[in-house]
């Protein structure tokens, strides 16, 4: 848990592109997240933005774990 729990704050603090190395490492926990619906790579209007970012329900998560405030 303390994995993914940090992989939301990193994408919560930076949001990284779904083709980057970054996402390329951490394919399995971005997978993860995203079938939870703790991150997306949607925006606002629900277009495809190329990033991924963290929803409310990611965010709800790291408040609930003290992640952040």
């Amino acid at each position: 848990m303390d994995d993914y729990l940090k992989f939301l704050y990193l994408i919560k603090m930076e949001p990284k592109t779904y083709k980057s190395n970054f996402a390329r490492e951490f394919a399995q926990l971005a997978a993860e997240a995203s079938s939870r619906g703790h991150i997306t790579a949607l925006n606002g209007a629900g277009i495809i933005s190329g990033y991924w970012t963290l929803t409310a329900s990611g965010t709800r998560l790291l408040k609930q774990h003290g992640r952040i405030q």
